[in-house]
């Protein structure tokens, strides 16, 4: 059977070791704050969260930032009480 075009999508790539301030940010992104909340939760700036965002977002091979946290979810790298 053919890989459908979204495929990469659905793997995390080799090197899906996070961070643990990649972990903690997702962690927020799971429960639905936006960076700017985040930012204020963790003491970093709205653009550092961004980073750590962006990061995890490759590391996982995500198409976005709730696609990044739904991943770690499930991959058990973060909690979703």
């Amino acid at each position: 059977m053919p890989r459908s075009s979204n495929s990469r999508f659905l793997e995390p790539s080799a090197n899906a070791r996070l961070s643990r301030r990649e972990r903690e940010i997702l962690q927020w992104v799971a429960y639905g704050k936006t960076s700017y909340e985040i930012s204020i939760i963790v003491g970093l700036s709205e653009r550092t969260v961004n980073f750590h965002v962006a990061g995890a977002i490759a590391k996982l091979n995500a198409a976005n930032r709730t696609h990044a946290a739904v991943k770690a979810a499930l991959m058990g790298l973060i909690t979703v009480d």
